[in-house]
């Protein structure tokens, strides 16, 4: 009979997984804490997620990606039962698209598993067409809630939550020129992109040596259940540098420059038509196009020291 009883016992304790003389005597508590690892936020969608890729590039198409480290004790890695990711600027919650949720850049949904010292990534967007358009230089909070759950010995569950503060940065950096105003039509899949900005001297002498201008945009469809997304990519050979429909290659203060894509760049006037390569998924009419320009120049005060502008804006598209 005493024979009998240590084998019941012994089986008892097989079942829970636990020994007396194992590493469940006791089991250690676990832990899960949140670092932030780094934070990035700008006024327009111009970061890319990663989620889409056209053209063979990743589309910019994310406000903002913010990123956590995970700190662990007493387990190399738990079990992820929910992820909860909200942005507040200014103070106010944003309602966003989620564009990836990642650890160690692979996606992460309930059901996953997260490790020690692993890294947690957010990228986002605002979900609102009206409010593509942040307010630069206000602050901003990521917030992450983590609850997870570890099986050992015994269940343990908790939650590690993270606020990843910052400010809003600008996404404009111009150096010799200003921007007036700016337009674009629907994207063409056949005939590429269409856009314009009209540009100024901003540092109160004559732009010289204008060259190598190139057009990235960004299209959104209007909001809807699955809003097209849509990408144009224009390059310098088919850019136009005019004023008063002659080519330029220097503009003196307080003259305008109109930059557009043209697939004669160089006749004068040159014609604002489609050019470049363009790239759709759903429909992008109604919605908005975020053009990004690049142009080279020198001020005329200062020859040979080149300056890279890059203006973005954000504009209807009909």
């Amino acid at each position: 009979m005493k024979t009998r009883l240590l084998l019941l016992s012994a089986s008892a304790t097989l079942m829970t997984g636990c020994f007396s003389f194992g590493d469940c005597d006791p089991e250690p508590d676990i832990t899960v804490t949140l670092e932030p690892a780094s934070e990035d936020v700008r006024s327009l969608p111009v970061l890319a997620s990663g989620k889409l890729s056209l053209l063979g590039i990743n589309v910019p198409d994310a406000h903002g990606d913010e990123r956590a480290r995970l700190k662990m004790t007493n387990a190399s890695s738990v079990d992820v039962t929910s992820l909860r990711f909200e942005e507040l600027v200014d103070g106010s919650p944003r309602s966003i698209e989620l564009l990836a949720q990642q650890h160690n850049g692979q996606k992460l949904d309930a059901g996953g598993v997260v490790t020690d010292k692993g890294q947690l990534r957010f990228a986002w967007r605002a979900k609102n067409l009206a409010e593509l358009r942040l307010p630069e230089a206000k602050p901003h909070t990521g917030r992450i809630t983590l609850n997870w759950k570890y099986e050992g010995c015994r269940t343990q569950t908790g939650v590690a939550t993270l606020d990843i503060p910052g400010y809003v940065k600008a996404v404009v950096s111009t150096g010799n020129l200003r921007l007036v105003s700016a337009e674009a039509s629907r994207p063409d899949v056949v005939k590429g992109a269409q856009v314009k900005m009209a540009l100024q001297s901003s540092v109160g002498d004559a732009v010289v040596n204008l060259k190598d201008a190139s057009f990235t945009v960004t299209y959104f469809g209007a909001d809807g259940l699955v809003p097209g997304t849509g990408l144009g990519l224009v390059s310098p050979a088919q850019v136009a540098l005019q004023s008063g429909g002659a080519a330029r290659t220097q503009i003196a203060v307080g003259e305008t420059l109109d930059v557009f894509t043209s697939r004669e760049p160089a006749r004068s006037p040159a014609i604002y038509e489609p050019a470049g390569t363009a790239a759709t998924i759903g429909n992008v009419n109604g919605g908005k196009a975020l053009i990004t320009l690049n142009v080279s120049s020198e001020k005329q005060s200062m020859p040979g020291v080149r300056q890279v502008d890059t203006v973005s804006e954000l504009v209807d598209v009909p």
